[in-house]
């Protein structure tokens, strides 16, 4: 049995490398269109492009800006003067997230009162917009809540002792949360699929022009 299964192996290998455009073919769909598209086609939103108009201008704006230029995902291409500003760079597409801090920020913040921020993000890729909107809401909720604890005068060691949900979480299998990871096996299984169908037809093709030679040989000779 192993002894068939072997011949049976190096027939299909050699009949596979006869053949130079299946082995191009194969070779383009499991090799470079993978690479391609798993790369092109990620979803993974870092660097976006950063405006932000500070009306407060102080050390706790500043912090905020940093905490959100910090993470990776956001970089501060400019500390614009004017909502007019804000609103051409945002027109011409060379931002995508604008940040608005109003004059009375820190003064809020150090009295315990609540105060917003304003975001305005490009909608023209939607996926981008909501997953920024996301990564934004979470740096804002995190600086506003150690905001809360220095107000209240709580370190991060008595904070623990607080009454509260800590969820602690955790990724398997993709603990990064890279989308080229999942991409690469979607890729993989498309290109099975879809490998299958032009290798077939190019051996079929093959084994018809064998067998109209050997009829056309044949004819001739019982012609002759």
């Amino acid at each position: 049995m192993s002894r068939r299964l072997w011949a049976m192996m190096q027939k299909e290998f050699r009949q596979f490398f006869r053949d130079k455009i299946m082995v191009m073919l194969i070779l383009w769909l499991y090799t470079v269109e993978i690479i391609l598209c798993t790369y092109a086609l990620s979803f993974d939103v870092k660097d976006l492009s950063l405006a932000v108009l500070d009306y407060d201008r102080s050390p706790a704006s500043r912090t905020l800006i940093e905490q959100v230029t910090n993470t990776g995902y956001f970089r501060l291409h400019a500390l614009v003067l004017s909502e007019t500003e804000l609103q051409s760079l945002l027109d011409t597409g060379k931002v995508t997230v604008g940040l608005i801090i109003p004059p009375d920020f820190s003064r809020r913040l150090q009295e315990g009162r609540a105060t917003e921020v304003q975001v305005i993000l490009d909608g023209s890729n939607a996926n981008t917009a909501t997953i920024a909107q996301g990564y934004l809401t979470r740096i804002i909720d995190r600086y506003a809540q150690e905001q809360q604890r220095a107000w209240l005068g709580i370190t991060a060691k008595t904070s623990t002792f607080l009454p509260g949900i800590d969820p602690q979480l955790r990724i398997w299998y993709n603990p990064d949360l890279r989308f080229p990871y999942f991409m690469v096996l979607s890729m993989i299984a498309l290109a099975g699929m879809t490998n299958g169908f032009p290798c077939a037809a190019l051996r079929d093709d093959g084994r018809c022009h064998s067998s109209r030679s050997q009829y056309s040989e044949g004819k001739r000779a019982g012609d002759h």
